[in-house]
């Protein structure tokens, strides 16, 4: 690291303060996750399982994410097709399939997540997009479980308590 630049995690962690700074302005409540890996994280809580996490990183970046369900079960390529569906339905925020790898490389559990990023500075700048971007997240990962659901894909929707295992799913994208 050159003389003078930040640590990355110091980075995130700054751009976290201002996503929560934002969040107070706006009188959101939200759980502070703390750091994992390369990012930060804040959680805003609608219910015990409608949820979005909050990770920023050292490139400026937030990830706003939900997760629809875990350990899901059904046909890959039904799975696939609805995400697919559910997207270009939606655009935003994308809804994608992520594999868990065991310690092989194979996958090993699926998870079907909802997701937007944003630069920081979009959300500090205009925190109105901001509130309205979480309120998408609010009520489309209702929706997507029962998109899912139609489409015979079982598995178990994240809970509140999964705060850190959406965390950590972020900064492994």
């Amino acid at each position: 690291m050159a003389a003078g630049e930040q640590a990355p995690w110091d980075v995130a962690k700054e751009q976290c303060s201002i996503v929560a700074a934002t969040l107070r302005s706006l009188g959101i409540d939200y759980v502070e996750l703390g750091g994992h890996l390369v990012g930060e994280g804040l959680a805003v809580s609608w219910a015990e399982d409608n949820y979005v996490v909050l990770a920023s990183n050292s490139e400026g970046l937030l990830y706003l994410s939900s997760g629809a369900l875990w350990d899901v079960s059904g046909d890959r390529l039904a799975t696939l097709e609805a995400c697919n569906d559910f997207t270009h339905e939606f655009a935003s925020p994308a809804m994608f399939l992520f594999d868990d790898e065991d310690d092989t490389g194979k996958p090993w559990r699926s998870s079907v997540l909802l997701q937007q990023k944003y630069p920081v500075r979009l959300v500090k700048d205009v925190p109105p997009f901001f509130a309205a971007a979480l309120e998408t997240m609010r009520e489309l990962t209702p929706r997507a479980r029962e998109m899912l659901a139609e489409r015979g894909m079982k598995g178990t929707p994240y809970q509140a308590t999964q705060h850190a295992r959406l965390l950590f799913e972020q900064c492994l994208m």
